[in-house]
């Protein structure tokens, strides 16, 4: 998790230094920049996504998720609800399934960083929330659900994207599709 968070920290650290935006004159000969957080496209959007995921230490299981983006104050924050659906086992025979209901919030950031076409978003994401999990042992565990990432998207159609991401949580990656209304 401390990886992560230099990791991410790092990352805004170096975007904000190189960050694109208009050229203002600030004194007579001296130039700075004025980063544009408002020309990004960010509107409501549906996102599905597989990921390889480990629920109360189970290996082996894919989970289904889908969330639902509401922009936000800001006009690159998003938060929402996410669902998922895991199920899997492990080499023992024990198997599991496990419903998962968080609260999903996704900046992107990609108005930070130079030159960068619009057909590409990057962002961070974290979700909040809890996982029910039954296993074939006949016990039901109740956890906490957190985790953090670190994405890219690839806005293929107007309306529609492809997307990765990877992070520190329940899953350590996942891959997707997004429909923007």
């Amino acid at each position: 998790m401390k990886k992560l968070s230099l990791l991410l920290i790092n990352l805004l650290f170096i975007s904000a230094l190189f960050g694109d935006g208009l050229e203002t004159t600030i004194g007579a000969n001296t130039t700075g920049y004025n980063p544009d957080p408002n020309s990004g496209d960010v509107r409501n959007a549906l996102n599905i996504y597989i990921a390889p995921s480990s629920y109360n230490g189970f290996g082996g299981s894919v989970t289904t998720f889908v969330s639902y983006e509401i922009p936000m104050i800001d006009p690159n924050l998003t938060l929402g609800p996410e669902v998922g659906f895991a199920f899997g086992g492990n080499l023992n025979g024990v198997s599991s399934t496990t419903f998962v209901a968080n609260v999903k919030a996704t900046y992107y950031f990609d108005w930070m960083i130079p030159k960068m076409p619009d057909m590409f978003d990057v962002f961070v994401t974290s979700t909040a929330g809890l996982s029910v999990t039954n296993n074939s042992l006949s016990s039901t565990s109740l956890d906490i659900d957190l985790g953090d990432y670190v994405g890219g998207r690839w806005n293929f159609k107007e309306n529609m994207s492809v997307y990765v991401m990877a992070g520190y949580g329940s899953a350590i990656g996942a891959a997707g599709i997004t429909f923007k209304f």
